[in-house]
């Protein structure tokens, strides 16, 4: 029995075996760096020969008949310092990059294919393995059929998943904190939908709400009622002119249907580095913390945060306001005056103040008496604001007319 019971155990211990390296061998089952790439064989099926003058193994991309290519010398497989042309690996690389650019996006950014199979199957993933010819194990990826229609029905497609990712990262979505973005209809048999949705507002109920991102309703309106019509079974043809307004409603963001290309922030939904540039817009320096819209978030419209980000900005540009507005505007800008007294303020601040109350005349120390014996600065600046305005309109007593401003009301 213990003999039986050894003997089950090693063959799950092959079987084991046999499975992973299979999918390391089929879909290269560790993590790989694309600038590492590893080539067996000619890519893309081209031929290959023996270079007399220095044995490279060359690839040929036309046929190759006694060790002859009749066509162009692409790369080498067994580069040295002699070789006159690029690496195979370069080679691929460099394609990779171009069939990247051209249809992956960044979630599935690395470009695969196999050209071993009839037709070639290629794609974009997450990470591919040495040979670029597949995705790694469990790593996200998509396919690029050969057939145009394929790549349209078809939900797994490298051109639906990278509709549904520009969908996901678009500024509505942001702005809007989409719920879910799907690819919506029947896979493989029409062009799919690519639906945003959304939480809003009936009322004060908050509901379920949908719409359709711009790049699908562009691809609805030419495969399903332009030139390039396909036979949707939905489709309805229009008129060249009708298919023109039509697209031109999706530029101008008023199509029915189709997600705002610019949606309105709100309070609640405005991005801290959006505060930001408002909060720079009105002459702060300050960088922003989510704890610092606090309040802001609780206002109405944008207009009035702007408006009270003016006020800080304004207050800290003529150093007018508290040391607390000046420093959450622009930390440093306004000197911190020293905490003064009736006795101990000098007769410059005392100028100033009485300057501020609107007065002009230059005073001495004896005129300061009555004000040091107050109990603060602000009984102070009281006391001169009433000379300044009995004096702005000549109402007071010429004594105080005259001790505010000389000759003003004479």
């Amino acid at each position: 029995m213990k003999t039986l019971y050894l003997l089950l155990l090693l063959v799950v211990i092959i079987i084991g075996v046999l499975i992973y390296q299979k999918m390391a061998s089929v879909e290269g089952f560790a993590d790989t760096d694309t600038d590492q790439v590893e080539l067996n064989s000619c890519p893309h099926n081209m031929q290959s020969y023996v270079d007399p003058k220095t044995s490279d193994t060359v690839c040929c991309d036309g046929t190759v008949q006694d060790n002859i290519c009749s066509g162009d010398a692409v790369c080498t497989l067994t580069p040295t310092s002699a070789s006159n042309i690029p690496a195979c690996s370069t080679y691929i690389k460099e394609y990779n990059g171009r069939m990247a650019k051209e249809h992956c996006f960044d979630t599935m950014s690395q470009y695969y294919e196999d050209d071993s199979q009839t037709p070639h199957i290629s794609g974009c993933a997450q990470k591919v393995n040495k040979h670029t010819s597949a995705p790694t194990f469990n790593a996200k990826s998509c396919r690029i059929y050969s057939a145009i229609k394929m790549n349209q029905y078809k939900h797994d497609s490298c051109e639906n998943q990278k509709m549904k990712y520009l969908a996901e990262k678009s500024s509505f979505c942001t702005i809007s904190k989409c719920t879910n973005v799907n690819i919506g209809g029947h896979d493989g048999t029409n062009i799919p939908w690519i639906n945003a949705f959304f939480m809003t507002q009936n009322g004060s109920t908050p509901v379920q709400g949908a719409c359709e991102s711009k790049e699908s309703v562009i691809r609805h309106l030419k495969y399903g009622y332009g030139d390039e019509h396909v036979n949707e079974p939905w489709a309805q043809p229009k008129t060249g002119q009708e298919l023109a307004d039509a697209l031109a409603q999706v530029e101008a963001g008023t199509y029915p249907g189709m997600c705002p290309i610019s949606p309105s922030y709100t309070p609640m939904t405005v991005p801290l580095e959006k505060l930001q540039e408002m909060f720079e817009k009105a002459g702060c320096t300050h960088q922003l913390t989510e704890g610092d819209a606090g309040w802001w978030r609780k206002t109405t419209n944008l207009n009035d945060i702007q408006n009270d980000m003016n006020a800080y900005g304004n207050l800290t540009k003529g150093c007018t306001g508290s040391k607390g507005q000046h420093e959450f505007c622009s930390p440093g800008k306004c000197p911190i005056s020293p905490s003064y007294t009736p006795t101990t303020v000098p007769l410059e601040k005392l100028q100033e103040m009485f300057e501020k109350a609107g007065c002009t005349r230059q005073l001495i120390e004896g005129d300061a008496g009555w004000w040091r014996k107050t109990t603060s600065l602000d009984d102070i600046q009281n006391d001169m604001n009433a000379y300044g305005n009995l004096t702005k309109g000549c109402t007071g007593s010429k004594k105080q007319h005259e001790f505010c401003s000389p000759g003003k009301c004479s």
